[in-house]
C-alpha cells in the first residue's frame, strides 16, 4: 500500500460525506489532503474523483464502483445527494429521462450562479449598505459559504446564492453555516442573507422566525441598444 495507510480511493469514500451539496475536484482534494496530509498528490485525487463517476473521461479507468455523479461544468455531488440536488435546481425529473441537453442546461445553470456571486461581490452595497466583502468561496467545516461579508456593525454575514426558487432545505444549509463561522470565530452574533430568483412559502414562513436572516430576491434585467447596420 506505500507510504499511506490507505488507498486514495479509501480515502476519498471517507471523506465523501463531507464534502459540500454540489462540489469541484479541487474541494475533494482539499478534503483529502487536511485529513490524510498535503504529500497526498493532488493529480492522483483529482483523477480518482473522475474515475469514481459517471464522468465521460471515466471509462479509460474501468472502474465500476462510483460515488459520484457528474453534472457538468466541472461539478459533481454523491450518488446519496443526486435526487436532493435535481430537486434544488428545479430540475423536473431525473436527468436520465429529459433531453439530451441537459449537462448543457446545468452547465449554464452552474456558470449563471459563478456570474451572480461574482455580480454581488462586487456591488454588496446593493444588498445593503455598509457590507464589506471578506471572501468568496469561504470553507468551513460543514461545506462552503458563497460569500462571506461584515456589515457596517463589523457582524460577519453569510451569503447562500441559490439559482431559481430557494426552498426550505437551504434554510438547514445557511444555518449550519452561520452556527459553524459563530463557533469558529468565536463571534457571539453571525447573520445570513439568502439570495434567490424566488423562495416557496415553507422558507418563508420559517425564516420570519430568524430575526438575523433576511431574504433577497434578484431580477434579471435586459437592456438593449440596436446596432446600426449601414456600413
Amino acid at each position: 500500500m506505500g507510504k499511506y495507510q490507505f488507498t486514495v480511493k479509501e480515502m476519498i469514500a471517507q471523506i465523501k460525506d463531507e464534502l459540500p451539496l454540489v462540489f469541484k475536484r479541487r474541494d475533494v482534494v482539499e478534503k483529502v489532503q487536511e485529513k490524510f496530509g498535503k504529500d497526498v498528490k493532488e493529480n492522483t485525487i483529482a483523477a480518482h474523483v473522475t474515475a469514481l463517476s459517471d464522468h465521460p473521461s471515466s471509462k479509460h479507468y474501468g472502474w465500476k464502483e462510483k460515488f459520484f455523479r457528474y453534472l457538468g461544468d466541472g461539478n459533481f455531488c454523491t450518488i446519496e445527494n443526486y435526487d436532493k440536488v435535481v430537486e434544488i435546481y428545479n430540475i423536473p425529473e431525473h436527468p436520465r429521462y429529459v433531453s439530451e441537453n441537459y449537462e448543457e442546461e446545468l452547465d449554464t445553470t452552474f456558470t449563471f450562479e459563478k456570474d451572480l456571486q461574482e455580480f454581488i461581490s462586487r456591488n454588496l452595497d446593493s444588498l445593503e449598505d455598509g457590507l464589506t466583502f471578506l471572501q468568496k468561496e469561504y470553507s468551513t467545516e460543514v461545506g462552503r459559504i458563497d460569500i462571506l461579508a461584515k456589515d457596517k456593525d463589523g457582524i460577519l454575514v453569510v451569503i447562500e446564492l441559490k439559482v431559481g426558487i430557494a426552498k426550505k432545505e437551504v434554510l438547514g444549509q445557511i444555518l449550519s453555516y452561520m452556527a459553524s463561522i459563530k463557533q469558529e470565530k468565536g463571534v457571539e452574533k453571525v447573520r445570513g442573507i439568502i439570495v434567490a430568483n424566488d423562495f416557496d412559502y415553507a422558507l418563508k414562513l420559517a425564516s420570519s422566525q430568524i430575526p438575523n436572516l433576511k431574504l433577497f430576491k434578484y431580477v434579471v434585467k435586459f437592456e438593449f441598444e440596436e446596432v446600426k447596420n449601414n456600413f
